[in-house]
């Protein structure tokens, strides 16, 4: 009985969780959202909307707070270390290595 309790419980919580979930991923960005949004904001200026959620979801989620500073450190390692590299010209595949790489695209 107590087991039948907790099963119905728990899969009252999955269910709430899920609806949680739901409603905040449409209120709020989702993290893979996130993901685009913490990269586009490196390149220009986001809109307000974004900003607001982009600071409320970032305040929540660690996982995303995570991304964002490793994104922020490697911009700011490529463009201190870029000095250091040659520009190298820009370089093309061979019209064999072209059609093998075609291939494989088309098969999968």
């Amino acid at each position: 009985m107590i087991r039948n309790l907790i099963q119905s419980v728990m899969k009252g919580y999955r269910w709430l969780d899920r609806r949680y979930k739901a409603g905040y991923n449409a209120i709020f960005f989702s993290c893979e959202d996130m993901m685009k949004l913490s990269s586009t904001s490196m390149d220009r200026k986001l809109t307000l909307r974004q900003r607001v959620t982009r600071k409320i979801h970032l305040f929540l989620c660690t996982w995303c707070r995570r991304y964002e500073q490793q994104l922020k450190f490697l911009r700011c390692n490529i463009q201190h270390f870029k000095e250091e590299f040659p520009e190298q010209g820009e370089t093309s595949l061979s019209p064999e290595a072209h059609n093998r790489i075609l291939k494989e695209i088309r098969k999968s």
